[in-house]
This record gives structure tokens, C-alpha cells and sequence, in this order.
């Protein structure tokens, strides 16, 4: 089920240029598979405590983290200002203190689940003990079949490890922007084809290996000179990075299918 949903995600991904549909699309897939996630549970009732341990505290946080991640980024990118540079950056930054101030909230339980101790997980993500605080806005409406007190948290941590690093880059390309000139696309002597997600990863794949700059160009030089060399936009190429280290089968098709070609292009001429 996880692998269907990482798979239906990359492919919104290379569907959708812009943010907005890609987010709207992508929430909506992982809020269909939240759903066949719960039924299946309700269905096949845990045998143990602990495997309803480990579901709670490792297997739905993975899910919904991807739930939670798109909507932030929808929100952020529906808010987000018009206005100049300036504008722009101090709504980033302001984003980027919520997370803080969210992660100081239940720091704590964070250095408890980071530091991989057990102690509270009887307490922390069984069902049965499902204590919640009256002034938690979750005790209104908690689903009591598929929550426990501190999945959620959980959920968050890893979101929000991604809607950090969405902030960081959308900051760092307000710092390295380039105006591109919509009429000059067709110009272009060559232009990208490919999925952009290909692109993302070649241009990860080259920054890795140094082959530029003697290895001192880094990943947003790279992109923007190939954004423009290509005449194309690649958007959050951080974020479409993120989207590639989480593939479980090939995390480099595009590397991948390219050395397959050439091989085979080489054969035939060998053949010849």
C-alpha cells in the first residue's frame, strides 16, 4: 500500500508543474490511501500490543506524514504574498518559526522518540490508553479506531522535517532568482523534454560527482544554469529530490534508463 502511494505521488509529481494542482492532487491521493489504510486496520484487528505499537508509532505516521506535508504545502503556497522579494522572504521565515514553536510544544516527547526509547510506548500508541488533553483540539473529533494520543506527533515531526526543507529552498530561489523569458522558450536550440523529475536527478547526480567548478558548484547554480540552458522551469527541485530518495524500486531511472541506452546503442554498433 505504501509503495502504491509513493508510485501515484511520483507520477502527480511529473503530471503537475505547477505547486498548487500538484498539492491539491497529492493530498487527495494520500487522504485515499489514509482511508484504505484505516479499513484495512479495522479489518485485521492487531494480535499483539506490540504490533499495534509499531503500526502507530512507525507504519501510519509514515503515511499520513505525506498527508500532512502536502497540506502544509498547500496552505503556505495558497497564503503566499504577492508582493515583492521582501514580502516574500518574511512570510517564508514566519513559516519557518511556526515549525519551530510546534516542535518546542512537544519537545520532549520528540527527544523520547528520537532517542529510540520504549519506556511510554504502552501509554504513547496503544488505543486503549488514548489520553488526550481537553485543550487538545484532536480530543473533539479523534477517530478512537485509528489514533492513538501521540501518533500525530509523530506525523508532524516528519512533515514538518519536509515542509522545513520546501521553506529552505523556496528561500534559497528567492535568493538565486531568475527572470525567465516566456517568449524566447520556443527560441531555445534544444529544450527538455523529459520529465523534470529526470532532469532533478542528473542535475543531483552531476553536483555529486563535482563534475563542475571542480566540485565547488552547488545544487541551485546547477539547476539555474540548466533551467535556462533547457529554457525550462523546475520548480522546488529540492522537494522533487525528496520525492526521488523515497522511490522503492530505482531511485535513478533516469540514470538508469540512460546507461541502458548507451549500452545498447554501443552494441549495435558493435555489431556492425
Amino acid at each position: 500500500m505504501y509503495d502504491a502511494l509513493i508510485e501515484g505521488l511520483h507520477a502527480i509529481c511529473n503530471e503537475e508543474t505547477d505547486i498548487i494542482p500538484r498539492a491539491k492532487r497529492s493530498a487527495r491521493k494520500c487522504m485515499d490511501a489514509m482511508q484504505e489504510l484505516r479499513e484495512h486496520i479495522i479489518a485485521n484487528p492487531f494480535r499483539t500490543a506490540t504490533e499495534e505499537i509499531a503500526f502507530f508509532k512507525e507504519t501510519k505516521p509514515m503515511f499520513h506524514s505525506h498527508l500532512a506535508y502536502w497540506m502544509r504545502v498547500l496552505d503556505i503556497e495558497l497564503n503566499r504574498p504577492l508582493g515583492g522579494k521582501e514580502e516574500m522572504e518574511k512570510y517564508l521565515r514566519l513559516q519557518l518559526l511556526h515549525l519551530k514553536m510546534s516542535y518546542d510544544k512537544q519537545a520532549s516527547f520528540y527527544n523520547y522518540y528520537r532517542h529510540g526509547e520504549t519506556g511510554m510506548d504502552d501509554r504513547y500508541f496503544l488505543r486503549k490508553n488514548n489520553f488526550m488533553n481537553i485543550n487538545d483540539p484532536r480530543a473533539v473529533d479523534c477517530d478512537q479506531q485509528f489514533s492513538t494520543s501521540h501518533d500525530y506527533f509523530i506525523t508532524l515531526l516528519l512533515a514538518n522535517t519536509r515542509v522545513q526543507d520546501y521553506l529552505s529552498s523556496a528561500l534559497a530561489s528567492l535568493d538565486q532568482s531568475v527572470e525567465y523569458e516566456k517568449t524566447n522558450i520556443d527560441k531555445a536550440p534544444l529544450q527538455w523534454t523529459a520529465s523534470k523529475a529526470g532532469l532533478v536527478e542528473l542535475i543531483y547526480a552531476f553536483q555529486s560527482n563535482g563534475v563542475f567548478n571542480n566540485g565547488q558548484a552547488g545544487i541551485n547554480e546547477i539547476a539555474l544554469y540548466f533551467e535556462k540552458l533547457f529554457a525550462v522551469e523546475l520548480g522546488n527541485y529540492y522537494h522533487v529530490f525528496n520525492e526521488i530518495r523515497l522511490r522503492k524500486k530505482s531511485r535513478s531511472q533516469m540514470l538508469d534508463q540512460l546507461k541502458d541506452k548507451l549500452i545498447t546503442k554501443m552494441d549495435e554498433l558493435d555489431v556492425k
